[in-house]
């Protein structure tokens, strides 16, 4: 039975992960896809420049469209900057209105970590580690697409001629760029429209293909769940519980459901084998490579993105939850070239949330 994924509302379960370096991940989201109200329209080609961050950009150009959409809460407004790195405004109007900045950085944008201290620096606040990163982030929740939230907090007001700020940054990566929908504002305005926002965020999607969300039915002994139309059950290796082909023009990947006996080793030596299969060095401790909490079939899985060193869009690159069930270990594992991985990331999100374990085979 196929469904579409923009058209039909059912419960999805997703991850953030296409938005650090080599070997690191990000958290994930869980989402339902909202009722459709005014759709974002596209933006014309953008030219380098600095972004209201104070960041040097590449000038990369678009000569097609706005490669995200987005539906706007109820009396929100929008306009578009033709030829910035500041994409769009958005506004939702009123006395105490907030002022969302849509802005865009090539490739990784740095990353997490640096990122959220480059945020923190604006608010007057000290750098913080991973840990201190993982404190102030969390999942876009019900999201169209991967994304996760920054919440940051100002330092308190000494003086009730101070004011406190808040600031809520949704990050996505799509197509070799770094997107961030960022509010800077009073607490009390952030707060009064903080759902709204939110909203939004769960909103944002990739422009392409709007019909392309068509899914069909797959099982595979004790586990079942959708796939994309475009990817294509194969006969399954052994240790295999599921093989799946993937393309995007010459390129091709597969997706392999695995499971063993036990922790396979325990994590680093899991994650140094992806790091192997991707042509990165080993690590000496699991945390650098910052795995993420993201249900799975019921279950909590540990998500993690590996990518080969240097920048070609077709290095290779890896993505795979690892889900812990009874005395045994589930692998969902994306592997090939990174930039084929990009265009894949929103399906693996789906094939993720989708995924059910046989009622008779539950521990």
């Amino acid at each position: 039975m196929s469904r579409r994924l923009l058209t039909t509302p059912f419960l999805l379960v997703g991850l953030a992960l296409l938005t650090q370096g080599c070997g690191r991940t990000e958290p994930i989201v869980t989402y339902s896809v909202p009722k459709e109200q005014v759709t974002a329209t596209p933006a014309r080609p953008m030219s380098g420049g600095m972004t209201d961050d104070g960041i040097m950009t590449t000038g990369e150009q678009d000569e097609s469209q706005l490669p995200l959409s987005w539906t706007l809460p109820a009396g929100w407004e929008q306009s578009f900057n033709p030829g910035s790195i500041r994409t769009a405004t958005i506004r939702s109007g009123g006395e105490n209105g907030l002022e969302v900045s849509v802005t865009w950085l090539a490739g990784e944008a740095g990353g997490l970590t640096a990122n959220v201290n480059r945020w923190r620096q604006q608010l007057e606040l000290e750098p913080v580690d991973f840990e201190g990163v993982q404190a102030t982030t969390r999942a876009i929740e019900d999201g169209q697409m991967l994304g996760l939230v920054v919440d940051l907090m100002g330092p308190e007001p000494v003086s009730s001629a101070d004011r406190q700020d808040r600031m809520l940054v949704g990050k996505f990566e799509h197509e070799g760029k770094t997107w961030f929908f960022k509010v800077r504002q009073p607490v009390s305005v952030v707060a009064e429209h903080e759902a709204a926002f939110m909203e939004l965020l769960r909103s944002v999607r990739p422009s392409e293909n709007p019909e392309a969300g068509q899914f069909v039915d797959y099982t595979a002994g004790e586990v079942s769940g959708l796939i994309p139309s475009t990817w294509t059950q194969q006969p399954a290796g052994p240790m295999q519980v599921a093989l799946f082909s993937i393309s995007g023009g010459p390129q091709t990947g597969e997706v392999i459901i695995s499971r063993f006996p036990g922790d396979v080793g325990g994590e680093l030596a899991n994650i140094n084998r992806w790091r192997q299969q991707v042509g990165l060095d080993p690590a000496d401790d699991a945390a650098r490579d910052e795995g993420m909490q993201v249900p799975v079939g019921g279950l909590t899985a540990k998500i993690y993105k590996f990518t080969g060193p240097g920048d070609a869009a077709d290095r290779k690159g890896i993505l795979v939850a690892s889900v812990p069930r009874g005395d045994e270990t589930w692998f969902f594992k994306m592997a090939g070239p990174w930039d084929l991985l990009t265009a894949q990331a929103h399906h693996f999100v789906t094939f993720l949330a989708s995924t059910k374990f046989t009622a008779e085979d539950t521990p």
